[in-house]
């Protein structure tokens, strides 16, 4: 795609408009952006049923760029439904059969679901942004 490869040639910020996805939700709002070679995705709004295809889609782009090392910040996400938690689990899935590695930052209320879910032990969580980058130069 060639949005993938833009993005990660020019380094640019790209939000969800930019992409074309063919089903837009008015739930989520997705931005990215690359700090050396971590795809940022920051999110906001409700990862609902809806979303998926917009979340979907930015992944696998990157995916079929050969990016294999990522950040969703969901810090700004307000709720999430098991369509979300799905996605999350199947990227989680894709990127490590690939020796990738993601890193998630939650919200409060998005920690409290992955907690109640018992998701927390197949995820490496961070409290911010700065300290989920700083877990790739390990």
């Amino acid at each position: 795609m060639t949005f993938a490869r833009e993005s990660a040639e020019n380094g640019d910020n790209r939000d969800s408009q930019s992409t074309g996805c063919a089903q837009e939700s008015p739930d989520i709002n997705i931005k990215d952006r690359k700090k050396g070679n971590v795809v940022i995705l920051q999110c906001s709004g409700a990862f609902k049923l809806g979303a998926e295809v917009k979340f979907r889609e930015r992944i696998n782009a990157f995916l079929d760029a050969h990016e294999l090392f990522y950040v969703f910040d969901l810090s700004g996400v307000s709720w999430i439904d098991t369509v979300g938690i799905t996605e999350i689990i199947a990227a989680q899935k894709h990127v490590s059969e690939k020796e990738g590695k993601i890193a998630l930052v939650l919200s409060k209320k998005v920690s409290d679901i992955f907690t109640i879910t018992q998701l927390v032990p197949i995820f490496d969580l961070y409290d911010d942004l700065e300290e989920a980058l700083g877990s790739f130069a390990k």
